[in-house]
């Protein structure tokens, strides 16, 4: 309904290999569960190349449809694409297999997976390159969000792509899942594969020793489960925060409260900026996952909380 839908979508395919899946059966669960984690870790991707936001929900998804194909005989294959929607003043761009704007969304989705799994890339090699090839050749809605946006799109992918997991790591009707876009040229193919060592690698958290100090925002605060999440302008991005026992003084609340109003009614004032003593988890590639938090005190360190070191 007032929508135009570009025809001839991305070609995205995913396959399962080994053990059941070679048989062309999975789990049904677990193959809904993957097809959910599919679809929404290429809905978060797509959107922010399109939209330079972050959203949470797939269902937010602007600018683009991901539709599913019949799966395929042959271990067991399901092809899916994505393709270009537009609604109202939303300006259809061209989303294509052979064309810069759908190679930097290939490039992104492989990026950021690549991220999560714990497999490094080079965002310059990885995307920049496509951006500005796209860029010189004057591709409608061609973008590059930053470096800082991938992190935050990191975080949110990581649960659709453990389901993306569930047939080697729950039912264990696969061995390996493989995700190729077939569009591109075979000189240029890529695949992703998903398996054992890449779920250890995704689940891997390492948290440091070492108390350090943190300046941030808060944007969101549980006083109920002690969960929130805080806004580091150096991160450009907001981190989880576990507040402990030992920060839960009633002037570190206060400076909590006063540092969410603050950040809710202006997320550029200053003064809504407050200093943390926190242990930090991260990541397998160093990406900061979540921050531990034993102490809060204002800037000006004219109200600071001790705590005894009980966490």
């Amino acid at each position: 309904m007032g929508e135009e839908i570009q025809f001839e979508p991305l070609p995205i395919k995913l396959a399962y290999h080994g053990l059941l899946s070679d048989e062309h059966q999975l789990d049904l669960y677990d193959l809904s569960q993957a097809l959910q984690g599919l679809e929404r870790s290429l809905a978060l991707t797509t959107h922010l190349i399109l939209n330079d936001e972050v959203i949470t929900q797939a269902t937010a998804l602007k600018g683009a449809r991901i539709v599913c194909g019949t799966p395929k005989a042959g271990s067991f294959t399901i092809l899916a694409g994505i393709g270009m929607v537009g609604y109202g003043a939303y300006k259809l761009g061209t989303l294509k297999k052979d064309n810069p704007l759908g190679h930097l969304v290939y490039s992104a989705y492989d990026y950021v997976v690549h991220k999560v799994t714990g497999q490094d890339l080079d965002y310059d090699k990885s995307l920049r390159e496509v951006y500005e090839n796209g860029k010189s050749l004057g591709t409608l809605g061609i973008r590059l969000p930053k470096a800082s946006k991938f992190d935050s799109l990191a975080e949110k992918i990581e649960p659709p792509l453990t389901k993306l997991h569930r047939p080697m790591i729950s039912s264990g009707t696969a061995e390996s899942g493989v995700i190729t876009f077939p569009g591109m040229s075979k000189k240029t193919e890529r695949s992703i594969v998903f398996d054992h060592g890449t779920y250890g690698q995704l689940k891997y958290r390492s948290r440091a020793d070492e108390i350090t100090k943190i300046r941030g925002k808060v944007s969101v605060f549980n006083p109920n489960t002690f969960n929130g999440r805080l806004f580091i302008p150096e991160k450009d991005r907001t981190v989880p925060f576990f507040l402990t026992h030992a920060g839960r003084s009633p002037g570190a609340f206060n400076l909590i409260g006063k540092s969410y109003t603050k950040n809710l009614n202006d997320r550029n004032a200053e003064d809504s900026i407050l200093e943390f003593d926190v242990l930090t988890t991260r990541s397998k590639l160093g990406r900061v996952v979540k921050y531990t938090v034993i102490k809060v005190r204002g800037i000006d360190n004219s109200n600071i909380f001790d705590v005894i070191d009980d966490i």
